[in-house]
């Protein structure tokens, strides 16, 4: 890595980093280690040159900052689509308090985890529909399996996922 780069990974890391996690935990109420993990990646990626851009960045910072909130929000709209999938909330409450922030923290990383814990072919169709929003006609015609397939093996892997979540 060039001393450049390397000034630039540093001032990012260590300037901006600390900033953007903070407006991430208290605007969008992710969890701290969670923020901390998706900014340090979206400036790794930058640094290494790994996100493309159409056009030279004038103000990297703000450049930085707008990746990282878009990706915040992809995240929470994927564990809305998750809890929504797994049925754990009839309808979306903002918590009343911090023990209830947390809890719902803590719920949604252990979602995460039980998704990234699926045994294939679950994880694989999963991934997909969450991540891509995809339907599931979509991930069969991708997965080339029949949509009567897909559908079979969605409901169990929400079966697993729900005995996973229940058990935890």
């Amino acid at each position: 890595m060039s001393s450049d780069v390397q000034a630039l990974a540093e001032r990012l890391l260590n300037g901006l980093a600390p900033r953007l996690t903070l407006v991430l935990v208290k605007r969008f109420r992710i969890a701290l280690h969670t923020a901390q993990d998706l900014v340090h990646d979206v400036i790794i990626e930058i640094v290494e040159g790994r996100v493309i851009r159409e056009q030279p960045i004038d103000d990297l910072e703000a450049y930085v900052s707008t990746v990282v909130i878009h990706r915040a929000i992809d995240e929470y709209r994927r564990v809305q689509r998750l809890h929504g999938a797994l049925r754990l909330s009839e309808s979306h409450v903002e918590p009343a308090n911090v023990e209830e922030r947390l809890l719902t923290d803590e719920r949604a990383e252990a979602v995460r985890r039980a998704v990234y814990d699926l045994p294939q072919p679950y994880h694989s169709i999963f991934t997909r529909l969450l991540e891509g929003d995809a339907s599931l006609a979509e991930v069969a015609r991708a997965l080339n399996i029949s949509p009567k397939g897909i559908y079979t093996q969605y409901q169990r892997g929400l079966e697993l996922l729900r005995k996973k979540i229940d058990g935890s």
